[in-house]
């Protein structure tokens, strides 16, 4: 019986979280990296999106450069 309740409480904390994740985010959109936003507050990552990180170092042409500062000044030029 301890079993099955402790399974009952799990199952219901996940559903609970689930629908958590899907609740309205109304507010100005800040571009944080490639893959993350900033909504008011709370971040948001997409999912499946695979995009340099504000830190992340590139090789081009044997060099390396700043790729996660240069997309994520590009991506506010464009703002």
């Amino acid at each position: 019986m301890a079993i099955v309740r402790i399974f009952l409480i799990a199952f219901a904390l996940a559903l609970l979280l689930s629908l958590m994740a899907l609740a309205d985010i109304t507010g100005q959109a800040r571009v944080i990296d490639g893959d993350t936003l900033d909504i008011d507050g709370q971040r948001i990552r997409l999912h499946g999106i695979d995009a340099p990180e504000t830190k992340q170092l590139c090789h081009l042409d044997g060099k390396r450069w700043q790729c996660g500062k240069d997309v994520g000044r590009r991506v506010n030029e464009r703002q």
